[in-house]
């Protein structure tokens, strides 16, 4: 029997409760990473760390035939725009509360001299956590599937443009994500050279768009979106010209867990505003207002540029996916 320690996320790029309630570890595909993933057998344990607490500890279990394996649970290829595709199953026991640990480690690593800790949370546990279905796969979309549907629904701009604008965003979003220190993308690059781009492309004209527009106090939302071109008054107002799209961008590194509260909490101070939407540059999570006003608590639709597909991988069931979290970024249709 080995005892491992495995990564969730910071708290703001968190999948702690993705492996919780599938009953999975997971680690990017990495040659590291995925060489110890792939090495767990049946019995090792494993201590869930998310930043520098033990949340959940667990033995790694045989499920349909495998221990651990890698692709083949599509959910995991895109938690919110992270490729987590490397898996051991596991049967998790939680503790009452997280158990501090004193320095960070990788993505997964040996953990023998925390036996211990781990040994007691098991030992004082009596019941495993709950494991519920898996997402069911989603389907692939292609380029052409997501502008026709852009087109039936007021796609002003050519085809050609938006096609050009995809091809140069994802090529910057990958040389990001495979390249570079995702620490060193910050929130102000996603903007500038990610989102705004997209939304030209889409037709918005650069006099409807505000950044990082103050509300109250010293809060400014990110990025307002306005129905006819910015005027002085027009950021509170209830109507039109006012602004009807809230995007909050998040750095390169900080995903898209905390944001959907913080760009809500902005949106209830603009009662013009139809969609809020959080995004790291290349995943798009829209929030709709419903019938009664109110914003949604759960996404209304999700894309993931770099693989956009029909439903959203982790709510497939709920969530809509790359063909309506597109439209929701397309400006207003003229009067």
């Amino acid at each position: 029997m080995r005892y491992w320690q495995v990564g969730s996320g910071q708290l703001e790029r968190c999948y702690a409760d993705e492996c919780l309630k599938y009953g999975v570890a997971c680690v990017p595909p990495d040659g590291t990473n995925k060489g110890r993933m792939l090495s767990v057998q049946s019995g090792d344990r494993i201590l869930l760390r998310q930043g520098l607490r033990i949340v959940a500890v667990g033995e790694a279990e045989v499920r349909d035939g495998v221990c651990s394996g890698e692709g083949d649970k599509p959910w995991l290829r895109d938690l919110d725009g992270w490729n987590m595709s490397v898996y051991c199953h596991v049967r998790w026991f939680r503790p009452e509360e997280p158990i501090p640990v004193h320095r960070m480690q990788g993505a997964l690593c040996s953990a023998e001299r925390l036996k211990p800790i781990a040994d007691e949370i098991l030992r004082a546990c009596t019941r495993p956590e709950p494991r519920a279905e898996e997402p069911s796969p989603t389907v692939p979309v292609t380029d052409d599937e997501m502008l026709t549907a852009l087109v039936n629904h007021g796609l002003r701009p050519p085809v050609a443009q938006v096609i050009t604008a995809l091809n140069r965003l994802r090529s910057l979003a990958s040389y990001y994500y495979s390249s570079v220190q995702w620490k060193d993308v910050r929130e102000h690059e996603i903007r500038t050279f990610l989102v705004v781009p997209l939304l030209l492309a889409l037709g918005w004209d650069e006099r409807q768009l505000k950044v990082e527009l103050p509300i109250s106090g010293r809060r400014r939302l990110d990025l307002a979106c306005f129905a006819a071109h910015y005027r002085l008054d027009a950021k509170r107002s209830s109507g039109s010209p006012g602004c009807i799209l809230i995007i909050e961008t998040k750095a390169f590194d900080k995903g898209l867990h905390s944001a959907p509260a913080q760009a809500k909490a902005y949106a209830a101070e603009v009662s013009s505003c139809r969609t809020v939407v959080v995004s790291n540059g290349y995943c798009y999570k829209a929030f709709r207002r419903n019938a009664r006003g109110e914003l949604a608590a759960a996404p209304s639709a999700y894309v993931n540029l770099l693989q956009p597909q029909d439903r959203y991988p982790l709510d497939p069931l709920n969530v809509a996916g790359a063909l309506e979290a597109m439209k929701c970024l397309l400006p207003p249709l003229p009067a």
